[in-house]
């Protein structure tokens, strides 16, 4: 078998790539059909990718519980952990995520702006009160209804490229931080709150105010632990539901 030459796995960004395809072949039963992976050596060659950096892979599908590794027996598709299409742990992109949940994508409303950021803001990203940033809002439709309300804040000091306030932004937020910003996001750390919707909440996302929502609250950081990004994401709940995979720790 051979998958190199269907999937491009030259990107920047390889682990997760190859993760992300693992599971599209695992969910389409090319790989692991008897619930069993091939050796590692025969799973490498058939994608094109060095035995690292399929190990890295491959370490980031048992963080998820989507394989399990036994001794002398090799390495086991976990059926259980695939029905799960819409982790919390998981940073996969809204348009992904309303593909998951079983919905058409969409973005509706979107303004991006500049002011100052509010003080939980400034503080999540180490910065002054009052410290100028980008905002982006955004609504993102699951079959031409609201689903998520994203607000995303990025400090006007870390743009290198120029970007006009009353530009849209196309791309997802991580790519532009890597356009304009030239910088990755690394990893994420999120606060989960629930919250009731304001007068203005209901009216984006098409809802009775007080509807409760789940917010997330997220901040995100290079790979040097500083903070580029900190995002407010509203999520209706009866089209959007996550998941999780816990961990029993004796």
């Amino acid at each position: 078998m051979s998958f190199s030459q269907r999937y491009n796995l030259s990107q920047p960004r390889l682990t997760e790539r190859v993760r992300d395809v693992l599971i599209e072949l695992i969910e389409s039963g090319e790989v692991g059909a008897d619930h069993r992976l091939p050796p590692e050596p025969e799973l490498a060659k058939a994608l094109g990718v060095g035995r690292t950096t399929l190990r890295a892979a491959l370490s980031l599908l048992e963080q998820r519980k989507l394989i399990l590794r036994r001794p002398g027996i090799g390495t086991l598709v976990n059926p259980s952990a695939l029905r799960i299409r819409t982790q919390i742990t998981d940073e996969t992109g809204f348009q992904q995520l309303i593909r998951d949940s079983g919905h058409e994508p969409g973005v509706g409303f979107q303004a991006v702006r500049q002011e100052a950021l509010s003080l939980k803001a400034a503080r999540a990203l180490r910065l002054q009160d009052g410290t100028k940033a980008l905002i982006c809002e955004r609504v993102f439709l699951a079959t031409r209804e609201p689903a998520i309300f994203c607000v995303d804040m990025v400090p006007l000091a870390l743009l290198k490229k120029g970007f006009a306030g009353d530009e849209q932004i196309r791309t997802s937020i991580f790519d532009f931080l890597r356009e304009y910003c030239e910088e990755e996001a690394d990893y994420g750390v999120a606060e989960v709150l629930p919250v009731n919707a304001d007068q203005r909440l209901a009216r984006l996302l098409d809802i009775p105010a007080e509807t409760a929502l789940l917010l997330l609250e997220e901040t995100y950081y290079n790979n040097r632990g500083e903070p580029l990004l900190f995002s407010e994401i509203y999520y209706r709940d009866d089209i959007i539901r996550f998941r999780c995979i816990r961990r029993v720790v004796s």
